[in-house]
């Protein structure tokens, strides 16, 4: 009899027993494409304008998601009537130069002119004239030469003039086009298109809601996801007192909370290092464990469904 109940008690010390530990947790995409408004000069705040269906699915060049382009039009008419403006200016300019260089040459021969016929009356002897008008020749040659230089330095100082005006309106016009350029490139920004194919979610504000057709929205934020359906995990909630019981390779049945009929398998492939807190409304600590799926079913599941997962614990993995 002794003999049966040591065997027995043999037997019981080299089994273990196992257990199941039950957590919350949620379906994850591995792979996603982000869509968030584009970075554009001088705007910040974008209203959406168009978003694709939430959980729906696109394909490559299928619209996701629009914002609204009245600031940007707005702009855009306004750099485009400076810079035809501006085109306008120089072109006149341009034109009306060629006169004023014109009528510059013919004061320059003018004075030219002037010049030579005060320097004849210069070089008259003063034994032929009087000596008054003798040195009033010489005054006048003296004016002349001035008169002559100048016209001269005046036609230079023009060219130089107009050069720089004519700097300047190209230098605006080339900022205007700039402008234009860049806000009709923004416009098109504004359209954004699938990148590949996936399912559409949509994201929430910093209030928790979701965003919808209408909303503003700041540069950098998270409007919608595109998530790769063939490429979904499940992402566990582990109670801060339930993790001393979860090992990487532990198995796990997943019951979706939208399919309580249907049963998914896994196993633990990944366990955070660190502790999180669950959210501001529930201050509990929560550790995050990834499950990889044995089976993903693309037409049932979705990134963001809810789940409950049992974990078989106490085995050799």
């Amino acid at each position: 009899m002794n003999k049966f109940i040591l065997i027995f008690l043999t037997l019981i010390s080299l089994t273990t027993f196992s257990k199941e530990i039950t957590v919350a947790g949620e379906l994850k995409a591995l792979d996603t494409s982000v869509y968030s408004p584009p970075r554009i000069k001088n705007i910040w705040q974008y209203t959406i304008a168009f978003m694709a269906e939430n959980g729906s699915v696109v394909h490559p060049g299928m619209p996701v998601l629009m914002f609204k382009t009245d600031t940007i039009q707005t702009k855009l008419v306004d750099s485009k009537g400076k810079l035809s403006i501006k085109q306008s200016e120089l072109k006149n300019k341009q034109v009306n130069k060629v006169e004023i260089f014109a009528n510059k040459k013919l004061a320059i021969e003018e004075k030219r002119m002037e010049l030579e016929k005060a320097k004849r009356k210069a070089q008259l002897p003063k034994s032929v004239i009087a000596k008054n008008e003798y040195l009033e020749n010489k005054l006048n040659e003296q004016l002349a030469q001035k008169d002559f230089a100048w016209a001269q330095k005046d036609e230079q100082l023009t060219r130089q003039k107009i050069k720089a005006e004519e700097s300047i309106l190209q230098a605006k016009i080339n900022k205007y086009a700039n402008e234009v350029n860049a806000y009709q490139n923004a416009i098109k920004k504004m359209n954004l298109f699938a990148t590949k194919s996936g399912v559409v979610i949509h994201q929430s504000n910093w209030s928790g809601n979701k965003f919808s057709i209408g909303d503003s929205v700041w540069n950098g934020q998270r409007v919608i996801e595109v998530a790769d359906l063939s490429k979904i995990i499940a992402q566990l909630e582990i109670n801060e007192n339930q993790i001393k019981d979860i090992k990487l390779g532990q198995k796990v049945k997943i019951i979706l909370d939208s399919l309580p009929d249907k049963e998914f398998f896994g196993t633990i492939q990944n366990i955070a290092s660190v502790v999180r807190i669950k959210s501001k409304e529930q201050p509990a600590k929560i550790l995050d464990a990834t499950v990889k799926l044995d089976k993903v079913d693309a037409e049932l599941m979705r990134p963001g469904m809810r789940l409950s997962a049992k974990i078989t614990t106490g085995e050799d993995s």
